[in-house]
């Protein structure tokens, strides 16, 4: 900003509110047109320390929404008394916070790194305006779904031990928050709460900020624990690993009742769910419990607690022996109610067996939303679902990086693939953080090839996280090479060594997927010769090295006169196919596919089917069913035809 900009605001401010009328709007164009957000801000909390009483009319609001920093917009409407709001200016400003949601990063547009960096509180405090600014004025329910778990993320960095006291209005935007999932019964918006505060309690050692701090806010805000797990606690359980170092981390930051409870609950519905394999230590954590507690009046927590570990220890009557020991030595056991409470529970486990461990049973049958024409999408991922090893090195890999990170795709995988394992179709997953973990290109609300999305995702891949890429890709890629032979003088060349991601087939009439693969490995084609100037050749494809999983591209599209229309002839899946190999074949099984259901290439749904445990399963988005017939092919609707064949080798 110029010098003489600065000591004009200046100048003005001075002023007297009663000798002098002030131009407001020409007050806020200057200072909205600051770049610096924290000069912006600054200068305009000057105006509000002056009480300043906005007065302006609906083109010059619409000119500052159109105009200023979506931060300084958020301040003006919170801040200075502007409340004049009709459906024009409501249009201007859910259409501006809606282009900055899709034209900034998130984590740029909720300033993550500059509050990171401690530059300045003040951002903050910027942040806190914004959050409930959004919340108050946005009337765009899907989008603001769509930054509903970034908004939850932020709560955790400016909300922090140090300025919890002056940070009470970000406590009622946390009712705010909660108030919304509730009405609504947003299982996303109670998804997302529940996910931040586990990803706050497995948290440690922080510079900045207490995560654990602000994760036990917003369990102190939360109506129906029991509500909660009955929708999430198969995922919570098995994405955070509830042990005993999650309780010791709670126990470092001073838990309340509430958080203590919270736990409780988990381990009782770990229980529940015969999820025993997790509960194999316990000696010596009562004593460490009355290292860090505060309050004695939370004994009777800690012991249910221990009540409902004992239940599901594997070794229950070598701990409760131990345990009898070691609350010799606790001094509050002079407290004679204390004393009695423990008492009763060492009676209740003295004589008690151990109970025999079970394990939960998995499950592998739960939706994916759509949201807004991403068919494709949730097609595919249900395919890779099923994709036993690479779940496996996907799904509960422990990660390393900060609480507060940049989308990637490894771990969002990683999540969803938790939560579609264990949630057993309770909830269908709502795929918000995976679609932004992948390339800008697609956007919600338009329809795309999942063919092209296939092979975008794994050069993602490739290009964002090399290493992990480079331990998958012998499940999905392999090498082929092509062989040439001169049918005139039967002189021989061979091409290079390819990758192969997913062979694509021409469709032809009354054959099967076995026939058209054995017609691409043995083709003619014209190739300038010695013996010749172009001279027929006949040309062999062999696999140097075969995939674990084989994807197949039936070419369903073409163009006719300018323009794509769609291919309806049918091809025979065959259950099992073969692939020439350098050396000998390689055998594959069907497994699943991914059809196409719609008249032409421009308009459509996609759709997957997958053979689970014998039986052929139908996965609609967010609609999961099953066939009484092992033919997938009985389970399609009109104009509904097999696009991508997915094989695993045997």
């Amino acid at each position: 900003m110029k010098l003489r900009q600065f000591k004009a605001i200046q100048n003005i401010l001075k002023m007297e509110r009663n000798d002098q009328a002030l131009d407001q709007f020409r007050i806020l164009k200057v200072i909205t047109n600051i770049k610096d957000i924290i000069i912006s801000r600054q200068f305009l909390m000057s105006l509000d320390k002056y009480y300043l009483d906005l007065k302006l009319n609906e083109n010059q609001i619409i000119t500052l929404i159109q105009e200023a920093e979506i931060y300084d917009i958020a301040f003006i409407f919170r801040n200075l008394n502007l409340s004049n709001r009709n459906k024009k200016i409501q249009f201007e400003m859910d259409k501006k916070i809606s282009n900055e949601i899709h034209t900034k990063q998130l984590r740029q547009l909720f300033l993550i790194d500059e509050i990171l960096e401690n530059k300045n509180q003040l951002y903050q405090l910027i942040i806190q305006d914004f959050l409930q600014f959004l919340t108050n004025v946005y009337t765009h329910k899907f989008q603001f779904s769509l930054i509903y778990d970034q908004m939850i993320k932020v709560s955790f960095l400016v909300i922090n031990n140090n300025n919890l006291i002056q940070s009470q209005n970000m406590i009622l935007w946390m009712d705010q928050i909660i108030d919304i999932a509730f009405q609504k019964m947003d299982t996303y918006g109670w998804y997302v709460i529940i996910d931040n505060i586990m990803s706050g309690f497995m948290q440690i050692e922080f510079d900045q900020f207490q995560p654990i701090i602000v994760a036990q806010l917003w369990i102190s805000r939360l109506y129906d624990f029991n509500k909660l797990f009955n929708y999430f606690g198969p995922y919570i359980i098995n994405q955070y690993q509830i042990n005993i170092q999650l309780f010791e981390n709670l126990l470092k930051y001073k838990a309340s009742s509430n958080s203590i409870k919270f736990f409780v609950q988990l381990c009782a519905h770990v229980i529940s769910s015969n999820k025993t394999q997790l509960y194999t230590q316990i000696s010596g954590l009562f004593p460490v419990f009355y290292e860090y507690l505060p309050n004695p009046l939370l004994v009777e927590d800690s012991l249910e607690f221990f009540s409902v570990y004992l239940r599901a220890a594997i070794n229950g009557q070598k701990y409760i022996n131990e345990l009898v020991s070691k609350l010799k030595d606790i001094k509050l056991l002079h407290d004679k109610t204390i004393q009695l409470k423990i008492n009763q529970f060492i009676k209740t486990y003295q004589n008690q067996r151990s109970p025999t461990p079970q394990y939960a049973q998995s499950y592998y049958k739960t939706g994916i939303r759509n949201i807004q024409n991403t068919c494709y999408f949730g097609s595919f991922m249900q395919i890779l679902f099923q994709s036993k090893q690479f779940v496996d090195k996907i799904k509960n890999k422990k990660n390393d990086s900060p609480f507060i990170r940049e989308d990637n795709i490894f771990e969002s995988l990683s999540k969803m693939f938790c939560y579609l394992y264990y949630q057993n179709n309770i909830v269908d997953f709502y795929p918000i953080q995976q679609f932004r973990s992948i390339r800008n290109d697609y956007h919600f609300a338009k329809q795309h090839d999942v063919g092209e999305f296939i092979l975008h995702f794994f050069e993602d891949l490739e290009k964002q996280h090399e290493k992990q890429y480079n331990a998958i890709k012998p499940l999905f890629v392999g090498v082929q090479q092509c062989n040439f032979k001169c049918l005139n003088c039967g002189s021989e060349r061979t091409g290079p060594e390819e990758d192969c991601l997913m062979l694509s087939l021409t469709i032809i009439e009354q054959m099967s997927v076995q026939q058209l693969i054995a017609l691409l490995q043995e083709e003619k084609v014209q190739l300038d010769c010695q013996c010749g100037v172009s001279q027929q050749f006949g040309k062999t494809i062999h696999f140097v090295k075969t995939q674990e999983y084989f994807f197949i591209q039936l070419n369903r599209f073409r163009y006719n006169q300018g323009f794509k229309e769609k291919i309806f002839t049918s091809v025979k899946i065959d259950q099992e196919i073969s692939i020439q190999k350098k050396v000998g074949i390689q055998g594959y099984k069907y497994y699943g596919m991914i059809n196409h259901m719609g008249q032409s290439s421009e308009i459509g749904h996609y759709l997957s089917y997958a053979m689970i445990d014998s039986a052929t399963y139908r996965f609609d988005d967010a609609y999961v069913g099953a066939s009484e017939d092992d033919k997938p092919e009985k389970m399609f609707l009109p104009y509904e035809t097999p696009y991508i064949i997915c094989y695993k080798a045997v």
